[in-house]
C-alpha cells in the first residue's frame, strides 16, 4: 500500500494575454521565385516557417526585430542529432523588403503582409505548485505554457476547436482559454500526485509548452506544439506536434481523415526510402500520425524514442502527393 505522505500545497499563478503580437501572413518573392511566409511575433523574437509556393515544404525560420530590421535566419535540424544548422538569411525592412542570403548568393526580397480573417493574440502562463513536506523541505513543480491563440472575442468557435486539441482536454461549449489551461494543469499535477514520492527522494516535475500557427489558408490551419516535459530520471522529454485543422467544416484533421485505412504500409515503406533504410520499417509503421498538410505534400514528424533513440532527437519527412495518391481518400 502507498504510503500518504502530508504535503502543504500552493498554487502560484502568472497570467498574460497579448493582442497585436499574433501572427503575420507575408506573400511575395524571391528573386523570381513565390513564397509565402507565416511569422508567430512575441515581443521582438519571431519565429514561423516560409514555403516555396512550388514545392510545398515548411523551412523552419527565426529572429529577431532589431531597430526597424526583421533580420530571420533558417533552420534545419542535423538528421540523427538534437542540433540545427543555419541555412539562408533573410534580412527585412519593415515594409517586408530586403535580401536573403545563402552560400554568397543574393536575392532580393519583395513581400507582402495578406489580410487575415482570423486575428492571434499570445496566451501566457506559469503556474507552480509548491510542496512543503512533513520535513521542511520545499519543491517547485512548474508549468509554463505561451501559445498563439486565436482572439477570443472575435473567434470564440475556432478557440474551442484549437485549445482542447492541443491541451488534450475535453472540449466544453464555448469555454475561455484560462478554462481550458486551468482543466489541462489539474490533469498534469494529479498525473504527478498520483505518482510515487516521499518526502526523501520527491519526484520531480516540469513542463514547458510553446504553440505556433505553421500556415494557415482560407481552409487549411497547420498548428505545432513543442516543448519539454520532465518527471524524474536521467533526463526529460522533448516533443514537437502537429494538428491540422479544416477550417470549413471546423474540425481537427486526423492520419485517418487523409488517408485510407490500409495506407500506413505502404506510406511506411516510402518513407523508409527516404530515409535510407537506416531506421527500421516497422518502426515507422508504428508511430506514423504525426503530420502537417500543405498544398503540395504531407509532413512526417517523429519523436524521440518513436524511430531512434532519444539522444539522435526528432526525424522530419515530406512526401509529395504525386507520391501519396495511392493512399490518399477520394
Amino acid at each position: 500500500m502507498k504510503k500518504a505522505i502530508p504535503v502543504i500545497i500552493i498554487l502560484l499563478f502568472s497570467f498574460n494575454l497579448i493582442f497585436g503580437q499574433g501572427v503575420k501572413v507575408l506573400d511575395g518573392f524571391i528573386d523570381k521565385y513565390p513564397i509565402q511566409m507565416f511569422l508567430n511575433c512575441d515581443s521582438s523574437e519571431v519565429v514561423g516557417y516560409y514555403f516555396y509556393k512550388k514545392y510545398g515544404k515548411p523551412i523552419y525560420i527565426s529572429g529577431e526585430f532589431v531597430g526597424k530590421q526583421l533580420k530571420l535566419k533558417e533552420l534545419y535540424d542535423i538528421k540523427g542529432t538534437w542540433e540545427s544548422e543555419p541555412g539562408g538569411v533573410f534580412v527585412l525592412n519593415e515594409y517586408y523588403s530586403g535580401n536573403w542570403e545563402s552560400n554568397n548568393k543574393v536575392f532580393n526580397v519583395n513581400l507582402k503582409e495578406t489580410n487575415s480573417d482570423i486575428k492571434w493574440e499570445i496566451f501566457n502562463q506559469k503556474v507552480e505548485l509548491a510542496h512543503t513536506f512533513n520535513n521542511g523541505k520545499k519543491h517547485k513543480y512548474p508549468i509554463q505554457i505561451s501559445i498563439k491563440v486565436p482572439y477570443y472575442k472575435e473567434n470564440k468557435e475556432l478557440v474551442n476547436l484549437i485549445i482542447p486539441e492541443i491541451l488534450g482536454v475535453k472540449k466544453e461549449s464555448y469555454s475561455s482559454i484560462w478554462n481550458y489551461f486551468n482543466k489541462y494543469t489539474v490533469n498534469k499535477y494529479t498525473e504527478y500526485l498520483n505518482g510515487d514520492f516521499s518526502d526523501k527522494y520527491p519526484q520531480y516535475f516540469e513542463v514547458d509548452i510553446s504553440g505556433i500557427v505553421v500556415s494557415i489558408s482560407d481552409s487549411i490551419l497547420n498548428y505545432k506544439t513543442s516543448g519539454y516535459i520532465y518527471q524524474g530520471g536521467a533526463h526529460g522529454y522533448g516533443f514537437e506536434n502537429y494538428f491540422i485543422f479544416d477550417l470549413t467544416n471546423m474540425t481537427r484533421l486526423k492520419f485517418n481523415d487523409i488517408f485510407k485505412s490500409d495506407a500506413k504500409p505502404g506510406i511506411a515503406k516510402l518513407l523508409f526510402k527516404k530515409d535510407n533504410q537506416e531506421h527500421k520499417l516497422k518502426d515507422f509503421e508504428r508511430s506514423i500520425g504525426n503530420i502537417y498538410l500543405t498544398s503540395k505534400g504531407v509532413g512526417f514528424f517523429f519523436n524521440p524514442y518513436q524511430i531512434d533513440c532519444y539522444a539522435c532527437g526528432t526525424f522530419n519527412y515530406f512526401l509529395d502527393f504525386s507520391e501519396l495518391q495511392e493512399f490518399l481518400k477520394e
